[in-house]
């Protein structure tokens, strides 16, 4: 009864819709976000690399500008510009080999664009005549479009939210490509993808204070409080975030007490970012700046360095807890760490998870090799490595990603003690390089064994 009775209240929340009246008329040089009328998304970045020209549901900031010679506009070419959240600044989008379209120029040739109007504030965008090869003379009837076959073939991932340049009569019912090309784009003010952005914010906030409540009602935790701010659609999404943090930390003080080692307390919560998720591979985390490169998958790596990463966590009650980490480490390539793996398992994990407390005690455990999880067939899909003559692993964090959480493995834990000032620090560090080595994370954990006898004794 409590499940169906969320959902019907559930129903207050509404995703937020670009409308017809928001759309602008071209202006050169305006600062605008670029929205596809059929998609029903904004035009961003994403897929392979992280900077492929993508769509969702929010977007890049983009600039349309005219390609000035000697102070001089030949009436028709642009430079589209966008402000890379990934490179963290202002770049230029290109048409690169291939048709793939992306929003971080180095070098490339083809990154002019003309604009065709379609009225009604509606526009097309195509290679420019100047471009060395993706003109119009050469790919006639070439648009930029969301393929909503897109692959993101880096990963080996069909995703459906890549925007390539080619001529949409190539794709539907009967045509050379399956799925459709969607190339009509309309110009949103900053002004109301501000509104927009704000009510999608609250909207998404919603939907976690949702299923946090449902949670809280299954362990028998009050939802009043947490509901009176759902149930007000005026709630900022700051309100909300607040409403569910603090039923999260109610949900984990409910447990303190009930927690044994048969039935331990989940305080993975405790942890910010415990899963980088949508791509966030920095909040919550200190010490080394963990990466990610350029995925469609959750996660965070370290690649060829020397790292210690690290979170503190504080209000902890006294006693034994046990923190988690899916992750492996690759000792150098993948033939090497299977070696390595084979030869010497725990004296070449070079790459260790941590925990330490306020009484400077610190636990570590070897993080596994990756060659521990190889499988003798392709099993996520994804770039896959031969490590021995009849053995695969991951190469990618796509493909990492699936055997972390639809395979379940990696798993590494150790067991430690948090002291009456309930600090903990838990991280993962390495010391000793080995050249093209690799350790990628996902889902750290922690749970609370109480401070039993019992649980003394497991320590």
């Amino acid at each position: 009864m409590a499940f169906c009775s969320l959902v019907m209240f559930a129903g207050t929340w509404e995703k937020p819709v670009v409308t017809a009246d928001m759309y602008i008329p071209f202006v050169p040089g305006d600062s605008v976000y670029i929205y596809n009328t059929k998609s029903n998304l904004f035009l961003t970045e994403g897929n392979n690399w992280g900077t492929h020209a993508s769509v969702g549901d929010a977007g890049l900031l983009f600039t349309i500008e005219k390609y000035m010679q000697a102070d001089e506009w030949d009436g028709k070419t642009y430079l589209i510009k966008d402000l890379s959240i990934a490179k963290n600044s202002w770049q230029v989008m290109f048409i690169d080999n291939g048709s793939d379209v992306y929003v971080d120029r180095g070098s490339q040739a083809n990154y002019y664009w003309q604009v065709q109007d379609f009225g009604n504030y509606l526009y097309g965008f195509f290679g420019a005549d100047i471009n060395p090869e993706y003109n119009l003379a050469n790919y006639p009837d070439y648009f930029l479009g969301h393929c909503t076959t897109f692959r993101n073939e880096k990963d080996g991932v069909d995703t459906g939210t890549g925007v390539i340049v080619a001529n949409p009569a190539d794709y539907g019912e009967g045509a050379t490509f399956a799925g459709d090309l969607y190339i009509t784009w309309a110009l949103i003010s900053q002004a109301s993808y501000a509104t927009y952005g704000a009510k999608l914010e609250a909207y998404v906030a919603s939907e976690a204070l949702a299923a946090k409540i449902e949670e809280a009602k299954a362990a028998g935790v009050s939802t009043a409080a947490a509901e009176a701010v759902y149930g007000n659609t005026d709630s900022t999404a700051e309100e909300l975030k607040a409403a569910t943090d603090a039923l999260t930390q109610a949900i984990i003080e409910d447990s303190f007490g009930k927690a044994t080692p048969d039935n331990p307390a989940n305080m993975t919560d405790k942890i910010i970012n415990h899963d980088f998720a949508n791509g966030d591979c920095t909040t919550g985390w200190g010490g080394t700046a963990f990466g990610r490169g350029g995925t469609v998958a959750d996660g965070a790596e370290m690649y060829e360095k020397n790292f210690d990463s690290y979170q503190d966590i504080n209000g902890l009650p006294a006693g034994i807890y046990r923190v988690g980490v899916q992750s492996f480490y690759r000792a150098g390539s993948a033939s090497g760490d299977y070696q390595n793996y084979i030869e010497n398992d725990l004296g070449t994990r070079n790459a260790r998870l941590y925990a330490l407390n306020g009484d400077s005690t610190e636990v570590s455990v070897g993080i596994v090799h990756l060659a521990s999880g190889a499988e003798d067939t392709n099993k996520s899909g994804a770039d896959e490595i031969s490590c021995s003559d009849a053995l695969l692993v991951a190469n990618t964090m796509a493909a990492a990603d699936y055997h972390f959480n639809t395979l379940d493995k990696y798993h590494n834990y150790l067991l430690c003690e948090v002291a009456a000032d309930g600090k903990l620090r838990i991280g993962a560090r390495k010391e000793i390089l080995i050249s093209t080595d690799w350790t990628l994370f996902d889902n750290f954990s922690l749970f609370f064994y109480g401070d039993s006898d019992a649980a003394y004794k497991m320590w």
